[in-house]
């Protein structure tokens, strides 16, 4: 979930990526930067001898940043109202009423501290899922990929010389398409994965 440079790159056969992802380990990428999600996965399928692939589910999803974040702040926000409110009017049973000056002047006082707390770890919910997932656009887009079968490869790197090395390796090895962006690439859990890993 790191907030580096992140190469996507699909591949047509399994073949193709696992030429690509043997050439990315001599390279000196290590096996752990690199991901690997396909309609074949599921732990059956081992890429360069060292890379497991990922199920991506039916159908295909990827990790979607803006879902991720939506989702995070929206529970941030209901944890926050419920702590501000908490604050706003348990604490007064209990003697302590910060905003007792305040509640006489603006009677709803008390309702904007419950909805600023509530703001605030929102904001901070959907900022700390800002590195994980891909943007909208190529998460759907590497979706459909996985549907019409493809593999997909995704290699966490450190720098952007390393990106475009690590984009250049791909495309010589097959890659019919290629991006660098940030974020992380990991299928989302579908109704179909969850009763098999239930099982």
């Amino acid at each position: 979930m790191r907030n580096v440079p992140l190469v996507l790159a699909a591949f047509t056969t399994i073949a193709e990526a696992d030429r690509a992802t043997g050439a990315l380990l001599e390279s000196g990428f290590p096996a752990e930067a690199i991901a690997a999600v396909s309609q074949f996965g599921g732990g059956r399928v081992v890429l360069g001898r060292h890379v497991t692939v990922q199920a991506a589910g039916k159908p295909a999803r990827l990790l979607d940043r803006s879902e991720l974040a939506g989702g995070a702040a929206l529970a941030g926000g209901f944890v926050g109202f419920a702590l501000g409110a908490a604050l706003a009017w348990l604490l007064p049973g209990y003697g302590v009423d910060p905003l007792a000056p305040l509640a006489e002047v603006l009677p709803v006082s008390r309702l904007l501290v419950a909805l600023a707390v509530a703001l605030a770890l929102a904001g901070l919910a959907a900022l700390m899922r800002r590195s994980a997932g891909l943007p909208r656009g190529l998460a759907v887009s590497y979706a459909l990929r996985l549907e019409q079968g493809d593999v997909v490869l995704g290699v966490q790197t450190a720098t952007g010389r390393e990106a475009r090395a690590a984009e250049e390796t791909l495309a010589i090895h097959g890659a019919h398409v290629t991006h660098i962006t940030r974020g992380t690439l990991e299928p989302a859990a579908t109704d179909e994965r969850r009763t098999q890993n239930e099982e």
